[in-house]
């Protein structure tokens, strides 16, 4: 792809993706219901064929409590499905701590993403 198709891309992800990530939280929150208080991240691949989530946890119990009550896989699910019918795409959820990246990495979140 030069650099004009590229740049073309660039504009289309950013004039289509905030509607479509408003619509994948609103669907998202819904179904997860009221409880559902983890910071998400939703992004999304140039083609937009690809939306990845990140759920951020303020602390690594949360964190646990939702892996150990199955709620995790509950909530995968739940948003792999609002990616299917919403952006009709693929989807990867990762979960994190906020607490690990602070106590691990000392706050450094590109080196805990990297």
């Amino acid at each position: 792809m030069n650099g004009i198709a590229y740049e073309r891309k660039i504009r289309e992800l950013q004039k289509k993706a905030p509607p479509i990530r408003a619509a994948i939280m609103r669907l998202v929150r819904e179904r997860a219901g009221p409880e559902f208080i983890a910071d998400l991240h939703i992004g999304f691949d140039l083609e937009l064929t690809h939306v990845g989530f990140d759920v951020w946890y303020q602390t690594d119990q949360e964190l646990d409590r939702d892996l150990s009550s199955g709620r995790r896989e509950q909530l995968a699910e739940i948003m792999r499905g609002a990616a299917r019918e919403i952006a009709h795409a693929d989807s990867a959820v990762s979960f994190h701590s906020h607490q690990f990246v602070r106590e691990k990495y000392h706050g450094n979140y590109f080196e805990y993403l990297r």
